[in-house]
């Protein structure tokens, strides 16, 4: 599949807890994918409830909740982007 994505741009969420072994066959992933892309991690580091004036007359807790997104935990993507030289 990597072979057949590689002069596409990818971003995949990842939920490496989910299956046995997640983190493990994440890591694999990662190197197999260095083979033919760049590849980056996000991580989501805060929300920024503040830049939306929409939500101004919200209390703190209530514009918190309002980007939420119901997460059991903080996610990471995967972010590939084709090599130039392949």
């Amino acid at each position: 599949m990597l072979s057949l994505l590689s002069n596409c741009f990818v971003i995949c969420e990842l939920h490496p807890w989910l299956v046995d072994d997640g983190y493990k066959l994440q890591e694999k992933l990662f190197r197999m994918a260095e083979v033919r892309f760049k590849v980056e991690l996000i991580k989501r580091e805060n929300y920024s409830p503040n830049i939306f004036s929409e939500l101004d007359d919200l209390s703190d807790e209530e514009r918190l909740v309002a980007l939420g997104e119901g997460r059991e935990k903080n996610m990471n993507w995967l972010v590939l982007t084709p090599l130039e030289n392949k």
